[in-house]
């Protein structure tokens, strides 16, 4: 076995011969302040195996790949091209038309140079033909039973058994003698096989090379790592790739690199992921100038670690700027190169002075299920800190909609501008299409770097909301305090001529609502039911909806005074973060949004929680702005009466950065002039709403209408529609002609896949109950 150092040096050793000679810092392809990723065309991958599946894993150029399983099981794999095997039979012989063909795991080895091997299936000694052993490096050795209907042979290119008939065989038995007659040994199995099929949308892209290497971008994808999803580039070892760097002015190299957690089995002849089983991989950091190489830096990573974030100092070694970096990658302790996906991410080139963005950064602070009724609430003060925080900095737009009552839609039009008519994401297992846009993959277009930090369950990679940030962290944060510390940190150290865009998330707010005894009623203590509990779903919530827990008034009151507890709290981290953040750069010049993505009923209308209605507890959000301080945006004004939705909100970042707004949005940048009467709409299933002037009309399942005046009664406790017909028709026809231009962009909503994980994240935050299997709106 090679050692470690060898191995590089072999690898280091062909970098020279493969790769043409550093060029002038003219020429360069990554300079400072691009990111690995963004330099991918230009650069030169000058070694990868064969193919970025393990040795044990065989691909295919179409339908599923073949792969194996356990060893003492068999698998279904692609059906082959039978007629090449009939070639190899006598006579006229015939197989079913349903042939399926199985294999074995390479448990059994023909590599005998010469020799006999006589396999039985079933009982039946199968006749051998094909080439002798000697030859078999070149060719199929082909078994075919007596009957046949029963095909078998051996694989060089795999080194495996592989049987084709109409179903799996119950028993197999492999006999192996040498050229003098002597026994060899015998491998037997029996067993079952599992049946089940499943999809192979799991499995990433193959990357095979038979006669040259690929173009190093079919090398990239999303890697997701203990709920970090980056941008990454994929370089399975043994590999090497080199791009031409300009180090003038450049302090160090910055990124991140790990391993990907998960290997492959075939269930039913479609891969499925299994923990990966590798001795892990060393990477390392290679210059190269003038023709002498220098290792700058150099590790061990191991499947199953979270992302490694690496800064490599450069010092006085790279005073030359003609050079080419090289990430080397190798085989682990064993040299085995099986399972090992290694992924490389940013690596970003950190300059001495570099100058300020151009376009300022913003940050979007999305406080999911707080309602705009919580923001500003006096008795008791829910947000002093907030209320603080903006005075004199900030605006607050005190008619705010949701286009949805829950999370998914509603986050959905937030981060694409869209109506939900539009990106039709309104089914609680959809996510988001590649059709659709995405701020964060419209603002890394004009140059912005993208980075956020969510509570997982719904914002989350399975429903398409990671796309477009250069790092993704999804971390369930329902009942805990979220982690934003880390992206207080990360702007400490970023030192780039790039404006940033950041997306903060949190469940905090959401249920399950934690007992405070700072929002107790000292004036009218509470001894009922609930007293000193959580409000959580299995003792409270779901026993309530399912109409199995009674609740009086003093319960329903201190429900509510526990969920303005947890906006309390919330209050205190959104302004000790961006206390933190003010400390470390210059927060004055950052477009900084405070929002929600919907409210919450306490019975207002009956019922307690989300997602089940249109009225405005639950979708009247907070929307607090901080304008970032350059000429010709709208002054600091305290409060501003503008009907704003949070769909307007990828529009206004566009706008900030001077970019290209999408002709579909149906939002309406907050930098352009107002609509005094503009008409808000939300919508949920077969319920719709419209905000028009001061009244508003839901029309819902079964003829049901409503209409009340929204400024004379905000809850929406009086129905007029029988009252004023003419109102409700005139309304009507306005609905028709708003909906009527919310044409659902092509490549929308795409069904969702959910792993264990998901499902459970989000039964946590009672979209599930104990028993379902399937999500449910909230």
């Amino acid at each position: 076995m090679a050692s470690l150092r060898y191995v590089s040096g072999l690898i280091l050793a062909a970098l020279t011969a493969c790769g043409p000679a550093p060029v002038s810092p003219d020429d360069v392809a990554f300079r400072p302040g691009m990111s690995l990723l963004e330099a991918v065309d230009d650069a030169r991958l000058v070694s990868l195996p064969a193919s970025s599946l393990p040795p044990q894993i065989e691909s295919a150029s179409s339908g599923p790949l073949e792969v194996t399983y356990e060893a003492s099981d068999w698998t279904l794999g692609k059906r082959p091209d039978i007629e090449v095997f009939l070639n190899r039979l006598p006579g006229s012989a015939e197989l079913p038309s349903d042939a399926r063909r199985w294999h074995l795991r390479d448990a059994i080895r023909l590599d005998l140079p010469r020799g006999e091997c006589t396999v039985t299936c079933d009982g039946d000694e199968l006749l051998r033909i094909g080439e002798e052993w000697a030859e078999v490096d070149s060719a199929d050795v082909v078994f075919v039973g007596p009957k046949v209907g029963v095909l078998v042979w051996f694989t060089a290119a795999t080194g495996r058994l592989a049987l084709l008939g109409e179903a799996p065989p119950t028993s197999f038995t492999v006999r192996y003698a040498g050229d003098d007659g002597a026994s060899r040994g015998a491998w037997e199995w029996s067993g079952g096989i599992d049946e089940e099929r499943l999809d192979d949308s799991a499995f990433p892209r193959v990357l095979t090379h038979p006669d040259e290497l690929p173009d190093a971008d079919v090398l990239v994808r999303r890697i997701d790592l203990q709920g970090t999803t980056r941008d990454a580039l994929l370089l399975p070892p043994p590999g090497a790739l080199g791009f031409d760097v300009d180090v003038r002015d450049v302090e160090a190299i910055s990124f991140a690199v790990g391993m990907v957690d998960y290997g492959f089995v075939s269930v039913s002849g479609s891969p499925v992921r299994k923990p990966a089983v590798s001795d892990g991989a060393r990477v390392s950091l290679v210059v190269e100038r003038q023709l002498e190489r220098v290792e700058l830096w150099s590790d061990t990573v191991q499947p199953g670690e979270a992302w490694r974030d690496v800064t490599v100092p450069l010092g006085g070694v790279l005073d030359d700027p003609r050079c080419t970096l090289w990430l080397v990658t190798d085989g682990g302790e064993a040299d085995d190169v099986a399972f090992d996906y290694v992924a490389f991410s940013g690596l970003r080139s950190v300059g001495r002075g570099m100058p300020a963005p151009a376009r300022p950064s913003a940050i979007l602070i999305v406080l999911d299920t707080l309602r705009d009724d919580t923001y500003g609430k006096q008795q008791p003060r829910t947000t002093p800190a907030l209320d603080r925080w903006a005075e004199g900095r900030a605006t607050r737009y005190v008619t705010t909609r949701s286009p949805a009552p829950w999370t998914l839609p509603a986050t959905v039009s937030m981060l694409s501008g869209l109506d939900p008519a539009q990106h039709t994401v309104d089914k609680a297992n959809e996510t988001m299409g590649a059709g659709l846009p995405h701020i964060a993959e419209l603002l890394r277009d004009v140059g912005y770097e993208t980075r956020a930090y969510t509570g997982g369950g719904y914002v989350a990679r399975p429903f398409g909301l990671d796309r477009g940030f250069d790092v993704f962290v999804a971390r369930s944060d329902h009942d805990r305090v979220p982690e934003w510390g880390a992206a207080v940190d990360w702007l400490a150290t970023r030192r780039s001529e790039r404006p940033f865009f950041l997306l903060l998330h949190t469940y905090y707010v959401h249920a399950t609502y934690v007992h405070d005894p700072r929002f107790e009623n000292p004036a009218n203590p509470y001894d009922g039911q609930l007293a000193g509990k959580d409000v959580d779903y299995t003792d409270v919530i779901f026993p309530f909806t399912e109409g199995r827990l009674t609740l009086s008034d003093d319960d329903i009151g201190y429900v509510r005074r526990m969920y303005d507890a947890g906006a309390a709290r919330i209050d205190e981290i959104v302004v000790e973060t961006l206390t933190a953040m003010g400390d470390v750069i210059d927060l004055d010049d950052v477009a900084v949004f405070i929002t929600s993505d919907h409210g919450e009923e306490f019975f207002e209308h009956g019922a307690l929680g989300h997602g089940h209605s249109l009225h405005a507890e639950l979708i009247d959000v907070p929307l607090v702005v901080q304008w970032p301080a350059r000429a010709g945006l709208p002054p600091r004004d305290p409060r501003s009466a503008r009907r704003s939705t949070i769909v307007d909100i990828t529009p206004t970042l566009l706008d900030l950065a001077a970019a290209e707004i999408p002709a579909e949005m149906s939002g309406v940048s907050l930098l352009e002039p107002a609509a005094p009467d503009r008409p808000l709409l939300a919508s949920l299933d077969d319920l719709r709403r419209l905000s028009d002037g001061d009244f508003v009309l839901m029309l819902g399942p079964g003829k049901r209408v409503t209409l009340f005046d929204e400024d004379a009664d905000p809850t929406g406790t009086v129905n007029l529609a029988a009252r004023q017909p003419e109102r409700v028709e005139r309304l009507r026809r306005r609905l028709a002609e708003l909906e009527a231009t919310l044409t659902p962009v092509a490549g929308g909503g795409d069904a969702a896949t959910l792993d264990a994980a998901a499902v459970e994240a989000l039964r946590a935050m009672g979209y599930l109950d104990e028993t379902a299997d399937e999500p449910g709106d909230g």
